[in-house]
């Protein structure tokens, strides 16, 4: 299955559906903005965002859309949470209440929302994003160049904070199952996919159309690709396999902007 967030409603809602786009079943309903939800390895759990005009917090929801329970609070934007592969750690974006947006950090907490700490490395602008390799120890994500000056990249860093390395121009980057590998989106203008090897050797291009895509994901198998893509006429949920053959839109989501 997958689960997804869209605003067919006129709100942001979670959704669950199967891997070909059928049996679609909505997991909340409440007047809140929820989105970018995450299974955790065993598929007990969903994190995710639930936002207001005054704060985001990270929350959990089974995936029968019961046992709800907040797990980050205070006054700021707590955003994207990706689980790391063994389920113990949440990586997760904040942006303090008052600055503009995309001005974000990249934090890490265990499961149940506590000892939170920042995997900064250094300009608490420069991290988006971020995806976690098996064991758990690596972890993957943009570092943002907001100035236009250069692209954004991708770099790993290990969960205590050491070895901090650049591997490649591109954003969005997603471990696969193996974690043998590693998929990404092109700069700047979003219309690549790519793949590499964890240490950002043998990059390979994968698919490339006019439409701008991210949110990828690999498929358990390692075989396909699943990204979020859009183009003048709509969001799409589409895959294709590692070799480019099998693209194939499986799901057409209401525009989100």
């Amino acid at each position: 299955t997958l689960v997804y967030g869209s605003i067919v409603t006129g709100k942001g809602d979670l959704y669950e559906m199967d891997m070909e786009g059928r049996n679609v079943r909505r997991l909340t309903s409440d007047s809140e903005y929820e989105g970018g939800p995450c299974y955790s390895p065993d598929g007990h759990w969903i994190a995710f965002c639930r936002e207001t005009d005054k704060c985001g917090h990270i929350w959990m929801i089974a995936p029968d859309g019961t046992g709800q329970k907040q797990i980050t609070f205070g006054t700021d934007y707590d955003t994207n949470p990706i689980f790391t592969c063994d389920g113990s750690h949440l990586l997760f974006e904040r942006t303090p209440n008052g600055t503009s947006a995309g001005h974000s950090s990249r934090f890490i907490m265990t499961a149940d929302g506590k000892n939170i700490a920042s995997l900064d490395p250094g300009d608490p602008q420069s991290a988006k994003g971020g995806t976690c390799s098996p064991p758990g120890d690596t972890i993957y994500y943009t570092r943002a160049d907001d100035s236009g000056a250069a692209r954004d990249q991708i770099w790993r860093i290990k969960r205590n904070g050491a070895a901090n390395q650049e591997l490649a121009q591109g954003s969005h980057p997603v471990v696969s199952w193996s974690g043998k590998r590693i998929a990404f989106v092109s700069v700047p203008w979003n219309k690549e996919l790519w793949t590499m090897e964890a240490d950002g050797s043998h990059q390979r291009l994968v698919y490339r159309s006019n439409t701008d895509k991210n949110a990828i994901l690999f498929s358990r198998d390692d075989r396909f690709l699943l990204f979020l893509e859009s183009n003048d006429h709509g969001d799409y949920i589409s895959r294709v396999a590692l070799d480019g053959s099998d693209y194939h839109q499986i799901q057409r989501l209401p525009r989100s902007w």
